[in-house]
C-alpha cells in the first residue's frame, strides 16, 4: 500500500511540475476570464479597433457615455432584443436603464445588477 501511495505522490508532483512549465490555454486578447473573453476582447475579435468605442487609440480615457448606443441602440432597442427573457433585463422596474456600463464592462467581468435582490440567473455578456 505504501508503494502505491508513494507512486501517486510522485506522479502528482510530476504533473504539477509539468503544469507549471506549460502555460494554460488562454484566448488572445488583453484580458480574459478562463476561455471567455471580456467584451473588449469580443469587440476586438470582431474587428473593432479601440477607438471604435474609446475616443482615441490607444485609449487614455474610459468609453464616453452613449458610445454603446451608436452600435447597439438605446434601451428600447435592447429591450426588444432581450424580449424573450423573463423578466426582460432591459425593462427594470426599479430604475431607468440608461448607462450600459452599470452591468456590461469591457475590460473586467460584467455583472448582473438585479442579482443583488433577485435570482433571475441572467448571464450578462
Amino acid at each position: 500500500m505504501k508503494k502505491k501511495k508513494g507512486a501517486w505522490i510522485i506522479g502528482g508532483a510530476l504533473l504539477l511540475a509539468l503544469g507549471m512549465l506549460v502555460p494554460p490555454f488562454m484566448p488572445t486578447g488583453p484580458v480574459c476570464i478562463g476561455a471567455v473573453p471580456f467584451l473588449g476582447d469580443r469587440h476586438k475579435n470582431s474587428g473593432l479597433a479601440c477607438d471604435g468605442c474609446h475616443a482615441e487609440n490607444p485609449p487614455k480615457q474610459n468609453v464616453p457615455p452613449g458610445a454603446c448606443i451608436r452600435c447597439h441602440g438605446d434601451a428600447a432597442k435592447m429591450s426588444e432584443v432581450t424580449k424573450k427573457a423573463d423578466p426582460n433585463p432591459h425593462q427594470a422596474p426599479h430604475f431607468e436603464i440608461g448607462d450600459c456600463t452599470s452591468c456590461h464592462h469591457a475590460h473586467r467581468a460584467s455583472e448582473d445588477q438585479c442579482a443583488g435582490c433577485h435570482r433571475f440567473g441572467f448571464t450578462v455578456p
